[in-house]
């Protein structure tokens, strides 16, 4: 009497690079719990690689990943000669049986899609103006605090001196108050 199989507690997948085809930025075959799905099909699985590699997936949805069921079928998907292309899992495919091993026949092929210059712009591009917007405000406003500063100081006087001291503090105070507080401040 042979004891029924249990389903591995784990499900084993690799992040491949879409156009390489090769482990997407040196990643290699790892696991997640089976029983962090709460429903285990492809849809919540993508979503918890995402969770799970979210340090190297910056800027991807879990929708733009593509999963196929091992890695024979990612290298026939555009169909070898004489073979039927073989299709991504769809978002509401079962896991059951997937994913058992790191074995290439049973381990999940988690595709991951190449970033375009538009999709990086369209994820980093703001913070990146901001900060070159911020930065120019920072040399204009301490140019001229430290023109009016060498001004003073250029007058000889201990007076004046201070006078110029005074200045470029307030200056560079004002202007981290001004332009460099937190968006979310209450100020």
């Amino acid at each position: 009497m042979s004891t029924p199989s249990m389903a591995s507690p784990l499900v084993y997948y690799v992040l491949l690079d879409s156009v390489t085809g090769e482990p997407y930025k040196g990643a290699s075959p790892t696991s997640i719990l089976r029983s962090s799905l709460v429903v285990p099909v492809i849809d919540q699985f993508r979503k918890a690689v995402l969770q799970e590699n979210s340090s190297i997936l910056t800027g991807i949805t879990p929708s733009q990943l593509v999963v196929y069921k091992n890695k024979h079928s990612f290298e026939n998907r555009n169909g070898a000669a004489g073979d039927e292309n073989e299709k991504p899992l769809k978002a509401s495919y079962r896991l059951d049986g997937l994913g058992e091993t790191d074995e290439d026949d049973k381990i999940l092929v988690v595709v991951v899609p190449q970033l375009t210059q538009n999709d990086l712009s369209s994820t980093f591009g703001a913070g990146i103006q901001q900060g070159i917007s911020t930065r120019r405000q920072l040399i204009s406003f301490l140019s001229l605090y430290l023109s009016l500063s060498l001004f003073l100081l250029s007058k000889n006087s201990l007076i004046h001196l201070f006078a110029a001291e005074r200045h470029l503090c307030f200056g560079i105070c004002f202007f981290v108050f001004c332009f460099l507080k937190p968006s979310n401040s209450s100020l």
